[in-house]
């Protein structure tokens, strides 16, 4: 199986030679009904990442939600159907039975905001080691607090949720991702990828 998603890296690296693009991740499975592989990877499951001009095949009856994770565009994919990914990260083969933009990626603008806010932290506790109690209590909230703006509302679609728990996964607290896994994983309690992110 492909590897959980790091794709919350990808707008930074933009800047790629055209030799790495067929390679970079372009998009994430936020759900997945069903059976899905990809060209040179093998089974998918959810949160995994799909590289640039890989084939992925979905099943018969298969349901595939994908994220484009530099614009948060969502992909539908209804199978039997073979869709890949350009290296400019536009969808080719299969047509979409739906396509929309998931708000709380905001365009492709998100992760770019919590990183930038991530490397504010770092760099102001390196500047101030030891950091004071009261410094400690200004600088952290601001990255709680951006993720916490960006909580699905109560009912929002599976995939959202699962997009909002990787990003507290990358950018939050251990303990408040496993805890977002946790309910993702009763939601599917055969799902194996779930199941161990839920345990970590």
């Amino acid at each position: 199986m492909i590897r959980p998603s790091s794709w919350f890296l990808a707008p930074l690296l933009a800047v790629a030679a055209a030799s790495l693009q067929a390679q970079a991740a372009v998009a994430m499975v936020a759900d997945l009904a069903g059976t899905a592989t990809v060209e040179g990877g093998g089974a998918l499951g959810i949160t995994a990442e799909i590289p640039a001009q890989r084939t992925v095949a979905l099943g018969p009856g298969g349901r595939l939600v994908l994220i484009r994770m530099a614009t948060g565009e969502q992909f539908v994919f209804v199978g039997p159907c073979k869709v890949r990914f350009s290296a400019q990260g536009q969808p080719e083969g299969a047509r979409p039975a739906e396509t929309k933009d998931l708000p709380l990626l905001q365009r492709g603008r998100t992760p770019v905001r919590l990183m930038h806010l991530a490397q504010a932290g770092m760099v102001m506790r390196e500047k101030q080691m030891p950091p004071s109690g009261r410094e400690l209590r200004e600088e952290e909230p601001s990255l709680g607090a951006e993720l916490e703006q960006l909580r699905p509302k109560a009912g929002a679609p599976f995939e959202e949720r699962v997009v909002y728990a990787a990003l507290v996964a990358r950018f939050g607290l251990p303990g408040q991702a496993r805890s977002l896994w946790e309910a993702l994983a009763r939601e599917r309690p055969g799902d194996a990828v779930l199941k161990a992110l839920a345990e970590r």
